[in-house]
């Protein structure tokens, strides 16, 4: 049974209250876009569980249990190159995010399916490979695990924009995704929520390209694709896209420097989505 469970997941948000999204929180069905297979992910990678296009690489990682090392991936899926540092440990990392200006990693170590976890952390791994920790704690959570109506204490979703990283939860309990601000420099504080969006979808991944101010979620069967502008998200015209549920467990999204956007599943696969010819 344990081994259904992704496909399980995968199905129930796919069809769970699309139309409470869109009433609720103004999504409209996409037909701008359309998705098509473009490479396999080298077998070096095991569960692919973040993405981020950086250095002319796409690079990924590993979820729980697998080396802790980055993969940078060329554009057909190929291994290229490494970066590791003796201070990582992979407890349970499920996101990855880069900051081009000073040209760092940020690698979330924030996996917490359970919400019992206390040792939550971000590691910021820069270009001369030297590394440093962010702890990560939620200011609401007061009890380890909490009651399950409550179980808003896991993010696998992360992007980085100017001065700060931003995490959205993945929610097991209320369909709301509390969205978080960590400045990654100074003193840091818990977690306390920025805002709150009604989904449905248990949010895996996330992507922001800032020149167009395009944020996307990505969900179990679901894509969110909204628009953000002064650290606002517009919901004049957020999209609802639907995956095919064939395209498995996928918990990793990109944008790459021209704005196109991927996105993996643990198996090694990868996707694009373009808009479709007029």
């Amino acid at each position: 049974m344990k081994t259904l469970l992704p496909f399980y997941f995968l199905l129930k948000n796919l069809f769970a209250g699309c139309h409470e999204e869109m009433k609720y929180s103004g999504f409209q069905k996409d037909h701008v876009h359309k998705i098509e297979r473009v490479a396999n992910i080298d077998g070096v990678v095991q569960e692919s569980s973040g993405l981020v296009y950086a250095k002319e690489l796409f690079w990924t990682l590993g979820d729980s249990g697998t080396k802790p090392e980055l993969y940078g991936l060329d554009s057909s899926g190929k291994y290229q190159q490494t970066l590791t540092h003796n201070g990582l440990q992979n407890v349970d990392w499920e996101e990855l995010a880069y900051d081009k200006k000073q040209q760092r990693f940020f690698i979330a170590d924030i996996g917490n399916n359970a919400n019992r976890r206390k040792d939550l952390k971000i590691y910021v791994l820069d270009s001369s490979v030297s590394l440093k920790k962010i702890p990560v704690s939620y200011a609401l959570q007061d009890a380890f695990p909490p009651n399950q109506k409550l179980k808003n204490f896991d993010c696998e979703a992360m992007v980085f924009a100017k001065d700060s990283l931003f995490l959205f939860s993945k929610n097991r309990g209320l369909p709301v995704v509390n969205w978080y601000a960590l400045p990654v420099e100074g003193e840091q504080h818990p977690l306390f929520p920025q805002r709150e969006l009604f989904l449905k979808g248990m949010i895996t991944g996330a992507a922001y390209y800032e020149p167009s101010g395009q944020l996307v979620l990505l969900a179990y069967g679901k894509i969110y694709w909204f628009k953000v502008e002064n650290g606002n998200v517009l919901r004049a015209k957020p999209w609802l896209i639907k995956k095919n549920p064939f395209c498995g467990q996928t918990e990793a999204i990109c944008f790459d420097n021209k704005g196109d956007l991927y996105f993996s599943n643990e198996k090694g696969k990868r996707w694009k989505i373009t808009e479709r010819e007029k």
